[in-house]
């Protein structure tokens, strides 16, 4: 067997180290190990050339929900590219509406809270298309939506509770999972940690065991002035304080405990910062009141990009994108021609 030399003295066998390999006139001089030689470098290369084809963040989806013009009554949800700013359908949603407010997605599915009529709809998340505009019945005013696994909770503004459900079928699983809240409105989840904000003289946020309900201890909500969303990303809780028309800023906190991280991590500005969502490490803020969309960077709360001139902007939900099927395709031909390559062969 042939060796090849390597840095400090060091010595490896041909085959070993496939780079090194192509510079050995022993490996080249071997069919068999030429060939070993190349195909590990050309598996790598196409592994390669498959992710970085892969869609990113430029393709990802935003939803955002507004009031425009002669439909203010009812409001519209249009969708635009999470990447760019672009619209895609700026009026991807605007049948079965009455005054929505908050945007959850589940799965293939995007689910609107109306807190006009006491609902929540249920839409084709590619085509905006009407599945079930009733998919939830019977509510006070729902204006807060988030979801964990396959439970859908829905904060109930004027009866103040925050309701359970099956995220797929809609069906009940526990009216009053919380309740007591007085008026509830926003919610955000993650892990087994739900965040609820409300109202009972003056505003708070609290938070719960997603599975029992429970109050977890060792939270202390912030000193909050008017508060509008919550959104949480690790052990970071940005809570948007600004639906007044005059403070306007997104202020970031300690997850675990509720301590301040930084109170005016966006702004102070103004408007009304009203509507959060996070898709990695890019944080969304909606502006009723500028009618626009700002994409921060979650660490460090930098502007990133602004979508402008969208009405009265409230509610948000961004959808990470899927893998293009011919992109998979190829990385499922890699898969293969790895295990044929870790066959056991004769010598």
């Amino acid at each position: 067997m042939g060796f090849i030399g390597l840095p400090f003295g060091r010595t490896a066998p041909v085959g070993a180290h496939p780079i090194l390999d192509l510079m050995n006139p022993l490996a080249i001089s071997s069919p068999r190990l030429c060939s070993r030689a190349l195909f590990t470098p050309l598996l790598s290369l196409l592994l390669a050339t498959a992710l970085w084809s892969l869609p990113r963040r430029a393709h990802a989806q935003l939803y955002v929900r507004q009031f425009l013009g002669a439909v203010s009554g009812s409001g519209i949800v249009g969708e635009y590219n999470a990447g760019t700013g672009a619209a895609i359908n700026s009026s991807f949603i605007t049948s079965g509406l009455s005054s929505p407010y908050a945007l959850a997605l589940s799965g293939s599915d995007l689910l609107v809270a109306n807190y006009g009529n006491g609902t929540v709809g249920e839409y084709n998340a590619s085509t905006g298309a009407v599945i079930n505009a009733s998919f939830i019945t019977g509510l006070g005013n729902p204006i807060g939506l988030t979801i964990s696994g396959n439970n859908l909770f829905v904060a109930d503004n004027s009866n103040g509770t925050i309701s359970e459900y099956n995220a797929s079928t809609g069906a009940s699983i526990n009216a009053s999972f919380i309740t007591g809240l007085n008026e509830s409105f926003a919610l955000t989840v993650s892990g087994n940690d739900l965040y609820v904000a409300y109202y009972s003289a003056g505003y708070h946020v609290g938070e719960y065991n997603a599975t029992t309900g429970a109050a977890i201890a060792g939270f202390t909500s912030p000193s909050l002035g008017i508060v509008a969303c919550l959104a949480v990303s690790g052990n970071n809780l940005y809570i948007s304080k600004g639906a007044d028309h005059t403070v306007g800023e997104v202020g970031e906190y300690d997850a675990t405990t509720g301590a301040v991280i930084n109170a005016n991590f966006i702004g102070p500005g103004s408007g009304d910062q009203t509507g959060l969502a996070i898709l990695g490490n890019d944080l969304f803020e909606a502006n009723e009141g500028f009618g626009t969309v700002t994409e921060y960077d979650a660490t460090t709360g930098a502007t990133i990009n602004v979508i402008s001139g969208l009405g009265e902007a409230y509610s948000l939900a961004v959808a990470a994108p899927e893998p293009d099927s011919a992109m998979l395709t190829l990385l499922g031909s890699f898969g293969l021609l790895l295990a044929r390559r870790k066959r056991p062969s004769a010598l």
